[in-house]
């Protein structure tokens, strides 16, 4: 009986008769497993950190996930829900916990939404299978220990805030490259924050009160801000390259880490008002590219004792620029250098090293 067995075994195998990779583990009465979907039994990456493919099985909510039309108010767990998922929410949609069956049903339609209100505990691949589009993510509350991922299949993002989480990580896609405003603030356990390597158009960044946050990247591809704040925070070592960024119309502001060289914004040519400080350790910046700046303010860098790395940058307005580890000499000569006609003022009694 053995020998038949495995005789048969060897003619389905060139038979090509044997099941692929796809089709479903077969029963004892040679059944598919009842909640069973070629899904739910791949895994796939795209590579990079910001863009894993979930391989949550959400077989159960897109199989009646067809949609229609379109809804014009807020959805939420309390809502009386429609008979069929709608494709457009023009309005909000709250989800403020893991939602329940009539709910996720909702929920697994939707390919367009408005504002998106999001605990942090509900996981975007499990309960939004085929969104594309929001005009703002709001994810606040939640997610103690947890990372948070948004899904590949989310190509279109207006706004994303993040506050007041206990996430440990945070990671975009690569499929967003354009978006209006980019939030951080207030999550106390933040760690990583891995954002959108393909994010070309960007008009604020804003970061702070983020206590831990020890990496921050993933905006390599920006080519122009009206905004950027960074306050990175007293734990923050890696800050990811602005590479491609060359002009701030607006506002620069760093401050708060524990970076010894600044200098990830190797194209950074054009800064209106630019401003730098809270940060001990460092040593040097670079910004080999800088070439014009409107108004500019330094201070509280108690290691920086030169101003070589902001190349042939001239400064317009008046400097406030107050290095206690620079020589005064060495600082009124870069100033009459760079602000031609300009008096540094503002620092009182710790403008320079005496």
């Amino acid at each position: 009986m053995r020998n038949f067995l495995a005789l048969l075994v060897v003619l389905l195998g060139a038979a090509g008769c044997l099941p692929h990779l796809e089709d479903p583990p077969l029963t004892a009465t040679g059944e598919a497993p009842a909640n069973w979907s070629a899904s739910s039994s791949k895994s796939t990456t795209t590579g990079g950190e910001a863009d894993v493919k979930s391989t949550t099985d959400t077989s159960s909510a897109t199989s009646a996930a067809t949609c229609t039309g379109t809804y014009n108010g807020t959805l939420t767990e309390a809502s009386t829900q429609p008979t069929k998922p709608p494709c457009v929410v023009t309005g909000t949609v709250s989800v403020t916990k893991v939602p329940g069956t009539k709910f996720r049903a909702t929920l697994a339609g939707i390919q367009e939404i408005g504002i998106l209100g999001l605990n942090a505990d509900v996981d975007m691949s499990s309960y939004f299978p085929k969104l594309t589009k929001v005009g703002s993510l709001q994810v606040s509350g939640g997610g103690s220990g947890q990372s948070m991922q948004i899904p590949y299949w989310l190509t279109s993002l207006g706004k994303l805030s993040v506050f007041n989480t206990a996430l440990v990580s945070f990671n975009g896609n690569t499929a967003v490259v354009s978006a209006e405003t980019i939030a951080l603030s207030g999550n106390n356990f933040l760690t990583t924050f891995n954002g959108f390597p393909n994010l070309t158009v960007l008009t604020d960044l804003q970061v702070a009160n983020n206590p831990v946050l020890t990496d921050f990247n993933g905006f390599m591809s920006v080519q122009s801000l009206h905004q950027l704040s960074l306050d990175l925070g007293p734990k923050l070592t890696g800050l990811g390259s602005f590479s491609a960024l060359k002009t701030v119309t607006f506002d620069l502001t760093i401050t708060g880490s524990q970076m010894q060289v600044v200098g990830q914004f190797p194209q950074l040519t054009t800064v209106a008002s630019w401003s730098m400080g809270a940060m001990p350790e460092v040593t040097a910046l670079n910004f080999p590219s800088l070439t014009s700046v409107k108004s500019m303010a330094m201070g509280n860098m108690a290691k920086l004792a030169n101003l070589d790395g902001l190349g042939s940058v001239a400064v317009s307005g008046t400097p406030m620029i107050c290095l206690a580890a620079m020589p005064c000499a060495a600082l009124d000569a870069w100033v009459a250098q760079h602000a031609p006609g300009k008096t540094n003022s503002g620092c009182g009694a710790t403008t320079c090293k005496q």
